[in-house]
């Protein structure tokens, strides 16, 4: 009976477990996403400041907590991520207007 009991709440641990990293995920891609759509709005509305602003938003917040998420996570997603803020960044620097939706699209989805 105790080995069912000790079953039962480890059981429960690792249910919690993940529903509280499921949330913390939730908590740490909604900003990305969100800066990433508005983004994809701006430039798609031809705004370029502020297209590029919300691009650098969302690099600066993905920058500054994917190590938590590189712990938890797959890599390979994670580098290809990594991938797509590198070249739509170069974009923004280089002010290559046509490639930025696309980019901006592709990181978001």
């Amino acid at each position: 009976m105790k080995r069912c009991i000790f079953g039962a709440v480890l059981l429960v641990a690792v249910g919690l477990t993940c529903l509280w990293a499921g949330a913390a995920l939730n908590r740490f891609t909604e900003p990305v996403c969100r800066n990433l759509e508005r983004a994809q709005e701006a430039a798609l509305a031809e705004d370029w400041d502020r297209a590029a602003a919300h691009a650098l938003a969302a690099e600066t917040a993905w920058e500054g907590k994917w190590h938590g998420l590189a712990s938890a996570a797959d890599h390979t997603p994670l580098e290809d991520i990594d991938d797509l803020f590198a070249q739509l960044s170069l974009c923004r620097r280089m002010e290559k207007k046509e490639d930025f939706p696309k980019l901006v699209f592709v990181a978001a989805f």
